[in-house]
Order: C-alpha cells, then sequence, then structure tokens
C-alpha cells in the first residue's frame, strides 16, 4: 500500500509542476508552458521502468477525444496529422519541444534513472499520438531510454505498424491502444480482432465488393473478396498518376479480404487532392472502387 501511495503522490507532484490542481487540467495547459521544477522528485522518485516498459501506476497512458473510431480517417490515417495537425482545442497534436523536455526531466527523477542525462532518453507518448494518445498529458509520458535491450526506437516500429492496422481496418482502434499501454513490447504479435465498420462505402458489381477503408498519401487500404488480386493507382493532386514502386505490385486478398500498399511520397508533390483507385478481379469479374487523399 505503501508504494501505492507513494505513485500517487508522483502524480500528484507531477500536476502541480505543470501549475494545475489535477491531471485532467494539466491536458488543457498551453502548449510550450514553462513548467516550474518540483525539488521532491529530484531526489528519485517510486516509479520503475522494468524491461523497458513504464511504471503502470505512474504512465497508465491517456487519450484525446480527437481521435476516434469514427475520425480516424481525417486524423491519424491522413498524412501530416501527428506533425502538423491541430486538436479541436487549437493546439498543435505533437506538443512544443519545450514542454517535453520539462517533463522529461521531472520523469528522469521520478523513475530513479541512475543515468541523469536527458540525451539519453526520449519522452515517449505511451499511447502513440499515430493512435490518438493525448500529446500533454503527464499521465501518457514518460522517459524512455534510447539504449539497453528495448529501446526507443524500437517501440517507434510497433507504433507505425498498429497505426498501419487500425487505418487499413484490420485492427480495432481501442485494442491497438489497449495493447501499446498494457505491453508495448508484445503489441505487435498480439492477434487482435478487426475493426468492424468501413470507413468508405463499397461499390459493388457482380459476386463481389471492393469497400477502400483507409486513403492518406503514401498508404491506401481495401478489403475485398478473399483471393481477389487487386491493384492500386494514386493521381495526384496534379492529374499525374503516381509511379511509385509500391503501386506497382499486384496484391492478393488474404483471408480476411484485406489488401494495402504503402509507397514512397516526396514533399515536392503539388498540395491538393488526390484520388486512390482499387482495382479489383475475382472469377473473371473485375471492380473498382476510390477514394481520395489530400496532400497537404
Amino acid at each position: 500500500m505503501r508504494r501505492r501511495h507513494r505513485a500517487l503522490i508522483v502524480v500528484t507532484i507531477l500536476a502541480a509542476a505543470c501549475g494545475n490542481p489535477s491531471a485532467t487540467a494539466i491536458q488543457h495547459s498551453p502548449a510550450g508552458a514553462t513548467l516550474s521544477p518540483a525539488p521532491t522528485l529530484a531526489l528519485g522518485g517510486p516509479c520503475h521502468s522494468i524491461l523497458g516498459l513504464p511504471d503502470s501506476s505512474c504512465t497508465p497512458g491517456a487519450v484525446g477525444s480527437d481521435v476516434t473510431p469514427e475520425t480516424t480517417a481525417s486524423t491519424i490515417c491522413t498524412t501530416g496529422f501527428t506533425s502538423t495537425g491541430r486538436r479541436s482545442d487549437g493546439r498543435p497534436v505533437r506538443p512544443a519541444v519545450s514542454y517535453t523536455d520539462h517533463l522529461k526531466l521531472l520523469g528522469i527523477a521520478a523513475y530513479g534513472y541512475a543515468d541523469t542525462n536527458p540525451a539519453d532518453y526520449e519522452e515517449d507518448h505511451l499511447i502513440p499520438l499515430e493512435l490518438g494518445g493525448d500529446g500533454y498529458a503527464p499521465t501518457n509520458l514518460w522517459p524512455e531510454p534510447r539504449y539497453g535491450t528495448h529501446p526507443a526506437s524500437e517501440k517507434d516500429t510497433v507504433e507505425n505498424y498498429l497505426n498501419r492496422m487500425v487505418c487499413s481496418g484490420g485492427l480495432a482502434l481501442a485494442i491497438a491502444r489497449e495493447a501499446i499501454a498494457q505491453n508495448w513490447e508484445t503489441a505487435e504479435s498480439t492477434q487482435l480482432p478487426a475493426r468492424p465498420t468501413p470507413s468508405a462505402a463499397p461499390a459493388t458489381v457482380g459476386p463481389f465488393i471492393v469497400t477502400v477503408t483507409s486513403s492518406s498519401y503514401g498508404f491506401v487500404a481495401a478489403t475485398t473478396s478473399p483471393g481477389a488480386i487487386c491493384r492500386a493507382q494514386a493521381t495526384l493532386p496534379s492529374g499525374r498518376v503516381s509511379t511509385a514502386t509500391g503501386l506497382q505490385i499486384s496484391q492478393t486478398a488474404a483471408s480476411d479480404g484485406v489488401v494495402s500498399w504503402s509507397y514512397g511520397t516526396t514533399s515536392t508533390t503539388k498540395a491538393g487532392t488526390g484520388t486512390h483507385t482499387v482495382t479489383c478481379t475475382d472469377q473473371g469479374v473485375t471492380i473498382s472502387a476510390s477514394a481520395t487523399f489530400t496532400v497537404a
């Protein structure tokens, strides 16, 4: 009981350090705000990282209100959302470094790390921005070591994988969040149920359908009949058809009917609205479905 009581004290101190009376209030503090130091934490806290995982009593994770199963197509599945996107409260999706760097220092003390060099840690969002994690909540931020058996770079790979799965319609958003919050090291290999609701209306012809479930610059996914042979095309805002290598490969729909393509993008592409078209053939019948995407 004493250890849990001390853990609650640290969460309270983190809230006080941000000049807010509660963790909820902290989530609404201005981006880049100057935080007051917490001298008590400089002595070391009761949080403990084991094998690269955060302490769930100190860092349980937190999500924002803007990303829901109904809004994934326009938020986390849109290119640039986590880097340049804005929340409904007007703040950037990704907080300023000045905000996270101070929390990193507090976290290093709270976790009692012997190595106190900030450069050796990434101030990590336990539930990543790519899954709608709250960028500002201290309960979703912790100093993750860049070195060791489970470095921060390995978690980045898992985050990107789970984002692709959610955006392709192959994974429920809530379950992806729960898996990475509980144990990010096993989240990628966990067998998780698919998201049941497609994000686009199907185009129906003949004995099967094609539904574009995710469409963002650099990635497109669809569902169709298992075993169907499919190709994807990206028509850029300029009207030019992309010749990226990733789009030159035919895909065979898996047993769950999911097909997806990732392809290279370039910052010189004209801004505007493009169109993805997925064309599938099954038992001699060919059908296509389209969805738009935005190039910022």
